[in-house]
């Protein structure tokens, strides 16, 4: 299976832009852990999971009865596939981790609810993220116009953003995905 062509919405210039931060995930050291928050078909979670296979890819989403069985083979071993709302699981995860070692996350693409409060929440988790990992939106620009915000979740990553002077920089965008790489802090 090809990431380029696995089943889903993704562009391909989006598809490339997943591999090639998998692939940036891949050439850190130490534990490398992805996170995908909104499986649908699995073409993220392929590109992910090609872009850096010795990683732990955790698809979170709330609604698994999409994703075929042959996506499912060809994610592999190291992959956890979490049937549950976001609003739900980030929180946990948050707690968790306050109460434990903190997990430490190399890679978060956020792809679930295109409502405000669903990225507000799902955005949180770059409390997780590592110095040099990254925090990916998708469908923050419209897809027939990419060049305009997308009213539901373009507004709350820049709230985000703000919550955080300094400590993110911004890359070139891929299609529709906004897409960060932390500079400073880290979880």
């Amino acid at each position: 299976m090809d990431y380029r062509t696995a089943q889903g919405t993704l562009m391909l210039v989006e598809r490339e832009a997943l591999f090639d931060l998998a692939q940036q995930v891949a050439a850190q050291s130490g534990p490398r852990v992805i996170t995908n928050l909104g499986v649908q078909f699995g073409a993220s979670c392929v590109c992910l999971r090609q872009g850096c296979p010795d990683a732990d890819l955790y698809g979170i989403d709330i609604d698994l009865a999409q994703l075929p069985q042959k996506v499912r083979d060809e994610l592999g071993p190291h992959t956890f596939l979490i049937e549950r709302d976001s609003m739900q699981y980030v929180p946990a995860m948050l707690d968790a981790c306050e109460r434990s070692t903190p997990a430490r996350l190399n890679l978060v693409f956020v792809d679930g609810l295109h409502y405000k409060d669903f990225v507000r929440n799902d955005a949180q988790l770059s409390r997780l993220v590592i110095l040099g990992g990254f925090m990916a939106f998708h469908d923050a620009y419209e897809w027939d116009h990419p060049e305009r915000e997308q009213s539901e979740v373009y507004p709350p990553i820049q709230e985000w953003l703000a919550q955080y002077p300094g400590e993110w920089q911004e890359l070139p965008k891929a299609g529709t995905t906004r897409i960060f790489q932390r500079v400073a802090g880290g979880g």
